[in-house]
């Protein structure tokens, strides 16, 4: 799956008569770039009091895995990753790679953990590769009949 940045804050998705309020901060600007497009590396759908919606986890501008609310993007590319593994708890269903489940994933990478960093940038690229435009638009998908 893909999408393509309208916006970079909810503030912005408002005032085009886009979006909802996410709490705390309607003012956090994410680290994207409007018109460009990103790979989507988790979907997430929350069901609760605190927040109602759905989250694009991508990896932003900075090189950082971010929850982005869908108001702020189009989708490009609607197929879903075959990597991705659902799991559902109380107030949300989740869709991410097998290896963003990993206990304490997203601490040990924020932490700069080699280990981690490294899980993280293969997950990347094996979804990137997935949904990687061909360079012949018209050759056959699969390589062994190439």
């Amino acid at each position: 799956m893909k999408v393509k940045c309208l916006f970079t804050s909810l503030k912005d998705a408002n005032q085009n008569g886009k979006g909802g309020k996410l709490i705390p901060d309607d003012e956090y600007n994410y680290i994207l770039e409007v018109g460009k497009e990103y790979t989507v590396l988790s979907l997430t759908f929350l069901f609760n009091d605190y927040y109602q919606g759905i989250l694009i986890g991508l990896k932003d501008d900075g090189g950082v895995i971010r929850k982005v609310p869908m108001w702020l993007l189009a989708i490009t590319d609607p197929r879903p990753s075959s990597f991705w593994i659902g799991k559902a708890d109380e107030d949300s269903f989740v869709l991410k790679p097998e290896e963003f489940y990993t206990r304490c994933f997203h601490d040990l990478l924020t932490d700069g953990e080699p280990e981690y960093i490294k899980l993280f940038n293969q997950a990347v690229e094996k979804l990137e590769a997935e949904f990687k435009e061909p360079e012949d638009p018209y050759a056959w998908p699969f390589e062994e009949y190439k």
